[in-house]
């Protein structure tokens, strides 16, 4: 067994252990990020005056991507609620996050130890949310390379695009306000994943050196460590350079390449300069004096 069977065996069994041993640690570990993520819009004082309202946008945001993905392909948006079991331990969790005694579990919360472990586990779902929002994608469009791509960064950064959509629409559109509409590293990171699963399932990519759950093990470790390392340096952002380099070569750069071929190309006419004119006179001879 190579080296590449090898890190395939293991992502297989990623793969089946995320769907059984794993599946109830991935779910609480996605739960308490997102409705932390919730709470953190509000004032400890509002919250507790309004729970119905607390809920409501916590279940959105927990399974705000299932909800827009079955909407895109004719499904039923509200069958992401037929998991009796799951809806209650969202439930159970929005509790504990919003108002378990004296904030313990959001203090815990803010633990970088705690954190690393659960952006593990929700990184690990992601990653399978994404090969399901392709899948869907590619079942109701077949014909399309675009829908299964939007369907699998949908389904894996669904409160994202919930929130992000809302306040694009309730909000006016200014030069200042469309800037903080930016795609996180996250969701451009899903969007170039969901890309590889197109691209595997099209045979573009060889079936002898890839896999699905292959490409969702290399999502899930590159998505974990560059969380993990923002943490410390919020700068860092790999996705950032490669837009940037984008916009430079095909904005930019058109333009600029053309003003550079327009102003080599020009040969402006210069006045001599002081010193340049006394050299020419005093090189004159009387004939050419009495030309003039």
């Amino acid at each position: 067994m190579d080296i590449m069977d090898l890190i395939k065996d293991k992502a297989d069994g990623l793969a089946r252990e995320t769907s059984h041993a794993l599946f109830w640690y991935c779910q609480i570990s996605h739960f308490l990020l997102v409705i932390n993520g919730v709470k953190l819009s509000w004032s400890g004082s509002k919250a507790k005056s309004l729970p119905a309202l607390t809920w409501t946008l916590s279940m959105i945001c927990c399974y705000g991507g299932g909800m827009i993905a079955k909407v895109l392909v004719g499904g039923k948006p509200l069958s992401c609620f037929d998991d009796n079991a799951s809806l209650m331990c969202a439930t159970l969790v929005w509790w504990l996050v919003f108002y378990f005694p004296f904030d313990y579990v959001s203090k815990m919360l803010s633990n970088t130890g705690v954190l690393s472990v659960l952006y593990l586990f929700k990184e690990v779902l992601r990653s399978r949310k994404v090969i399901k929002g392709v899948t869907m994608g590619l079942e109701a469009y077949p014909d399309s390379c675009f829908s299964p791509l939007l369907l699998g960064a949908i389904a894996s950064c669904g409160g994202s695009f919930l929130k992000g959509g809302t306040t694009l629409i309730t909000r006016q559109w200014t030069p200042k306000s469309i800037l903080s509409y930016k795609a996180s590293f996250v969701t451009r990171c899903c969007l170039f994943f969901s890309l590889l699963h197109i691209l595997y399932e099209n045979n573009v990519i060889s079936e002898d050196i890839c896999s699905h759950n292959l490409i969702a093990l290399a999502q899930a470790v590159f998505v974990y460590s560059l969380t993990m390392i923002r943490k410390f340096y919020p700068t860092v952002d790999p996705t950032d350079l490669c837009e940037k380099s984008f916009s430079y070569v095909f904005c930019k750069g058109p333009e600029k390449l053309i003003k550079l071929f327009i102003t080599s190309n020009d040969t402006p006419t210069t006045k001599p300069t002081a010193g340049e004119a006394d050299t020419k006179a005093a090189s004159e001879t009387p004939e050419d004096k009495k030309k003039k």
